[in-house]
């Protein structure tokens, strides 16, 4: 299974718990599941094997008939893109921060933020970062030029949607669709309000 990066782009009054709940891959909340058809890949899969449409479900072990219909498939959230995720996680700290702080009439150096770095607890980046910020204060610019890449995360959400540069599987296989997802990801922060909170999410699936 894998693991990959997700930007939550929210209010802070807003609930982590309640953005996230809409894409559980384990979900059995109705407002969030149907029926999933798989009528069309059982019958490729049975055609293969010469087998019925019965036997092929069984076999697959989670394929159902729908009553009434002739369609095949099961129950599931089909927005489900995660069943475990946690703040920070394998990437804590990964937010860089800007240089220079402003709160106030105060200008504070990052490490005030994230806690400096010592033997014991080094920067996992070549940077002072941190897992929620204010947007303002995140370096999305300059974390990108830190790490020499063209986008940070696998996925975003902003305005409790998910947007992501393509689908993750088995031992971190994910299909990322390049320059696309570059642009749609610097345009999701970059018309993101300043005064929103950035938070860092290790999402498992």
């Amino acid at each position: 299974m894998s693991h990959a990066t997700c930007l939550v782009i929210m209010q802070e009054e807003d609930s982590l718990d309640e953005i996230m709940a809409p894409y559980d891959e384990n979900s059995d909340d109705p407002r969030y599941v149907k029926f999933i058809d798989r009528t069309a890949s059982l019958k490729q899969s049975a055609k293969e094997q010469n087998k019925s449409l019965r036997q092929v479900a069984e076999e697959w072990s989670y394929i159902e008939k729908a009553p009434g219909t002739n369609k095949w498939g099961y129950i599931g959230n089909p927005n489900g893109y995660w069943d475990w995720w946690t703040v920070g996680g394998r990437w804590n700290g990964y937010l860089k921060l800007k240089d220079t702080i402003k709160y106030g009439n105060m200008v504070i150096p990052p490490y005030a933020l994230s806690g400096p770095p010592d033997e014991a607890n080094p920067y996992p980046y070549p940077y002072p970062g941190c897992n929620s910020c204010i947007l303002e204060d995140f370096d999305y610019e300059g974390q990108k030029a830190a790490l020499g890449v063209e986008h940070l995360f696998f996925s975003v959400i902003k305005n409790g949607k998910w947007y992501s540069g393509g689908l993750m599987g088995w031992f971190g296989y994910a299909d990322i669709r390049g320059p696309r997802w570059d642009e749609k990801e610097a345009k999701l922060i970059a018309s993101a309000s300043k005064k929103s909170k950035a938070v860092l999410v290790d999402f498992h699936i």
